[in-house]
């Protein structure tokens, strides 16, 4: 009796309690001194079904198997299968009969939670936002959850009549074959495959099929798991994607067709400035000027004074063509990158102002250490665009300073800024800054074509970078542009 692990209780033929083990007295929550000569009945919730079992089993000579409850001394109830036969002396007189109550507990939890379970997976199965398809091992559809219904177009009814054969594309079977195959041999265990299914509508659905293959303990298989992603809508995307990008390509190759002709009619235009706008011009510089210096006695001061204007405007007119010819120069230039000190260029350029002009009192502070990745030639004219016209904004003061060095933005590594405390420029105008020929000062005041600024954001923005402007009338400007860093080598 101690032995066992179920309660084991011997009974008198009038239900008390002669013997019990400890399993009994843990069930119980009393005792065993203290059960012994009690009714085994009182120890249930259900009192007089207990007693009826045993009582049939002495009276019957047989046994009882039935469902109880025992009562805990503290309240707590545990369900128990109640087993009872007699047992008799050696003369075949029942003297007793002998008690087993099985603890029901762990095995109704596990009834629970099975039940739980499959609660869970019916829910899953009816619910699932894919198509779930169990198949038995020849192909037929056993069970189809309603999302499998709404891709094929199919009632379940229908489809649990019908094989995977029936509703897969002709053209997609073999490989669909040879996978199911593969399962059934155990060399895999899942499969993924994009196929076709054949819709009741008549359309052709494309779907992520994962099919999975189930076993008994042994290994034997058992059936199919099929779960379907309806990929129709994103294989239509892919298609229009296609024709879009075709599209795209082709118009591409128009424009670039343009360009290329563009480009031509561009190089023809500043062959034709270069070459064929500066002869007349020098013509109409050199014949004012000969005029001046032959026939400039005979004329009077209104006359004089329009000759000198004409070749003024001769001269203007020739640094316009110039600086035409730069910008178009920086925009259609090969670059080829490299690591350059931006701090030593600036120093250069600096260094020649001031020896061209010694008698100006202009400072320069120059941060050390600015290296970016540029084109030399053309991050150079942009320098000396801007040092260039600082100088030109600050020759009007006395005292002046300009500045070079970085500063921190957001969308970029690498800012670069050339600042000045000259004539400064009206906010409200900021936007003609990098215009061509467009300026804010008169050329009697400051000279200049209006080209420098142009320049600078063409080549700045062929380096992938931004170039933008900040200023107030004679407070001085800032312009920045933004670059690749390059650490020093």
């Amino acid at each position: 009796m101690e032995a066992s692990s179920v309660a084991l209780v011997a009974l008198s033929p009038q239900g008390w309690i002669t013997d019990c083990n400890q399993v009994t007295t843990a069930l119980t929550g009393v005792a065993r001194h203290k059960l012994i000569g009690t009714d085994l009945s009182d120890y249930f919730t259900e009192p007089a079904r207990a007693r009826a079992g045993h009582e049939q089993v002495l009276a019957q000579g047989g046994f009882a198997d039935y469902s109880l409850t025992v009562r805990h001394h503290d309240g707590h109830l545990t369900p128990v299968l109640y087993n009872s036969l007699v047992y008799r002396d050696v003369s075949g007189e029942v003297v007793g009969c002998f008690v087993v109550v099985r603890d029901l507990t762990a095995q109704r939890k596990a009834e629970s939670d099975l039940q739980a379970s499959d609660e869970l997976f019916r829910t899953i199965f009816q619910y699932a936002t894919v198509g779930i398809a169990h198949v038995d091992l020849s192909g037929k559809l056993a069970r189809v959850n309603p999302r499998f219904c709404q891709i094929t177009g199919y009632t379940a009814e229908e489809l649990e009549a019908m094989r995977f054969h029936d509703i897969t594309h002709p053209d997609d079977l073999d490989p669909e074959v040879a996978n199911v195959e593969s399962l059934i041999a155990g060399e895999s265990d899942t499969y993924v495959l994009e196929k076709r299914y054949l819709h009741k509508a008549g359309d052709t659905v494309w779907v992520e099929q994962t099919v999975s293959i189930v076993r008994d303990p042994g290994g034997t298989p058992l059936m199919f798991v099929s779960v379907v992603r309806d990929m129709t809508a994103q294989h239509k995307a892919e298609a229009d994607l296609r024709a879009l990008t075709a599209g795209l390509e082709a118009r591409v190759e128009v424009r670039t067709a343009e360009l290329v002709h563009a480009n031509r009619d561009l190089e023809a235009f500043t062959y034709s400035v270069s070459h064929d706008l500066r002869a007349p011009l020098r013509a109409l510089s050199g014949f004012s000027q000969a005029l001046l210096e032959e026939y400039g006695e005979r004329l009077d001061e209104p006359g004089r004074s329009y000759l000198e204007r004409i070749g003024a405007a001769s001269e203007r007119m020739g640094h316009l063509i110039d600086d035409l010819l730069q910008l178009s120069r920086v925009s259609r230039s090969q670059m080829h990158l490299e690591p350059v000190n931006l701090s030593a260029e600036v120093a250069s350029i600096a260094e020649g102002l001031a020896n061209r002009e010694p008698d100006r009192r202009a400072r320069f502070v120059v941060q050390d250490g600015v290296w970016a990745t540029a084109d030399r030639r053309l991050i150079g004219t942009v320098l000396e665009n801007l040092l260039g016209n600082a100088w030109k904004f600050t020759s009007h003061r006395s005292e002046a300073c300009i500045e070079f060095g970085t500063v921190a933005v957001d969308d970029a590594p690498l800012c670069c800024y050339v600042r000045d405390d000259g004539a400064g420029f009206d906010p409200a105008y900021v936007a003609k800054l990098f215009q061509p020929f467009q300026r804010l000062h008169s050329t009697t005041e400051f000279a200049g074509t209006g080209v420098g600024l142009a320049s600078v954001r063409r080549i700045v923005e062929r380096h992938g970078g931004r170039a933008w402007a900040e200023g107030a009338v004679d407070q001085g400007a800032t312009i920045y542009f933004t670059l690749d860093p390059k650490v020093a080598p």
